[in-house]
Formats: C-alpha cells, structure tokens, sequence
C-alpha cells in the first residue's frame, strides 16, 4: 500500500515538474513584415560559451535549416 502511495506521489510531482519546464516565450515586432527577408546572418559566438568547432556547426545547420524552410 506504501509503495502505491509513494508511486502516485512521484507521479504527481513529475507531471507538475514536466508542465513547469514548458514555459516557452518569445518576443518580436509584430508590425515588421518578415516574408520580406531573403537572408539571414549569424553573429559571432559569445566568449563565455565553450562549444566545440562540431558543435557550433550543428547549430548553425539547424539554424539554417529552420530559415531556409517554406512556410
């Protein structure tokens, strides 16, 4: 019966940890015409973040990749 209680009870507080983390906000100017972009650039990488050379490209390909989709 404790083990139950105990399993419901991690259960519980996983789903509201999980629904906590999903919090997502984003911010732009809804009065710029975006379809009218036809390139986009990367600024430099901040010096405080420690990535690797294969990591950078990874996120620039995935950038890339999301600006480059049709919408």
């Amino acid at each position: 019966m404790n083990n139950n209680i105990l399993l419901i009870f991690a259960c519980i507080l996983f789903v509201s940890a999980s629904s906590v983390a999903q919090k997502v906000s984003t911010d732009y100017d809804k009065e710029v015409d975006f379809t009218t972009y036809t390139s986009v650039s990367f600024l430099g990488w901040q010096e405080d973040i420690n990535l690797s050379d294969f990591e950078k490209k990874r996120f620039i390909d995935a950038f890339k990749d999301e600006f480059e989709k049709e919408n």
